[in-house]
């Protein structure tokens, strides 16, 4: 995965939907570790954590440029919706229903 693909942990766990990770675009070394404790990720969905971290990955990559997704993690912290973190938000329902099932 990207440098680039991972947001702020806790940023995540407050955008909520069962099988998200908590991470976003600027460091993904969290998105394995937080989909694994994730209380929201079945014990028999945990085994897939690795290919739903891919598929965001893969997805964020293809939408965003690096600037872009530096802008989102201050939108994140600054509270802001703006129309990148809108979009960014729809890829974690969307790889969860492509690999968690």
């Amino acid at each position: 995965m990207s440098l680039r693909i991972a947001v702020a942990t806790v940023a995540f766990v407050a955008l909520g939907s069962g099988a998200n990770a908590a991470w976003g675009p600027n460091d993904d070394s969290h998105c394995l570790e937080s989909c694994q404790k994730n209380p929201g990720v079945s014990s028999s969905l945990k085994s897939k954590c690795p290919a739903y971290c891919a598929c965001v990955s893969g997805e964020v990559g293809k939408l965003f440029s690096a600037a872009e997704q530096d802008q989102i993690v201050k939108d994140i912290a600054a509270k802001t919706d703006s129309l990148n973190l809108k979009r960014f938000k729809v890829i974690f329902p969307g790889c969860a229903r492509r690999t968690m099932q």
